[in-house]
């Protein structure tokens, strides 16, 4: 009667190892399946949270037309080298300083603008170099300070080299 029995408990416990080997080699599986299903869960959700807010990214777009606007409005289309050595002669006078070597050097064109490159020496004091520096920089023009070298004089005035670019749009073809 135990033989009868034996046949029936071993293959139970042969389906029962066999069960045990194959959960422990799908567990893993299951498990990376499971978590793969969340990030994919989760990213959907990301999704949909971006798609409601469209309006955020239209109205960021809409801002940086303006920028750009505002940006093309400082590229002047019809300033010459003389405009900018003009511009920099009135601002010295206003500022009570004497400009030694002015000078604009070879432009350089690029895709949609002109670089003039601008060298001078400014006399005068060290407040009004600044003030004269802040004004130029401020002016309607696109302007780049490369370097600014300042000296004391024997006299007690400060003397200031300085290189610059002007930046100018061209106007399109």
């Amino acid at each position: 009667m135990i033989s009868r029995y034996r046949y029936i408990l071993s293959s139970i416990a042969v389906v029962i190892v066999f069960v045990f080997f194959f959960i422990k080699a799908l567990l893993p599986l299951a498990n990376s399946v499971g978590v793969r299903f969340f990030e994919t869960v989760n990213e959907m959700k990301v999704l949909h949270q971006v798609g409601e807010n469209h309006v955020v990214t239209d109205s960021l777009l809409e801002e940086y037309r303006v920028t750009l606007k505002q940006m093309d409005a400082f590229l002047g289309t019809n300033k010459s080298a003389s405009d900018i050595l003009k511009l920099l002669l009135d601002l010295s006078q206003q500022h009570q300083l004497v400009l030694l070597d002015l000078s604009t050097q070879e432009p350089e064109s690029k895709t949609h603008s002109t670089e003039y490159p601008v060298v001078f020496q400014a006399l005068g004091e060290f407040p009004k170099i600044h003030r004269f520096l802040t004004d130029v920089e401020n002016s309607d023009l696109c302007i780049k300070v490369s370097t600014i070298r300042m000296e004391r004089e024997d006299s007690g005035r400060a003397k200031a080299s300085v290189e610059l670019s002007v930046f100018v749009r061209e106007p399109l073809p």
